[in-house]
């Protein structure tokens, strides 16, 4: 085995080790689910005002509007 062979498994191994080290991955965050929403709650989400979204939310004849943090847990009153 010459050295330029060698030199190439070492880089691949390089490469192989050390290309997980800077991968992100997306973080997905669900909220709470509450017993009212059912089969006919509809969900839009209006926008994100600083850190907060804000979610409307029209489950048969009640409309509600939600205040979530960044982490998807609702702000309560």
């Amino acid at each position: 085995m010459n050295v330029c062979m060698k030199l190439r498994i070492v880089g691949c191994l390089f490469v192989c080790l050390f290309s997980g080290y800077y991968v992100n991955a997306q973080n997905i965050t669900y909220s709470v689910v509450h017993q009212e929403n059912s089969r006919d709650a509809n969900f839009e989400i209006l926008g994100k005002v600083g850190q907060n979204y804000i979610v409307f939310k029209n489950i048969g004849w009640k409309n509600i509007i939600q205040v979530f943090d960044r982490n998807m847990k609702e702000f309560s009153n």
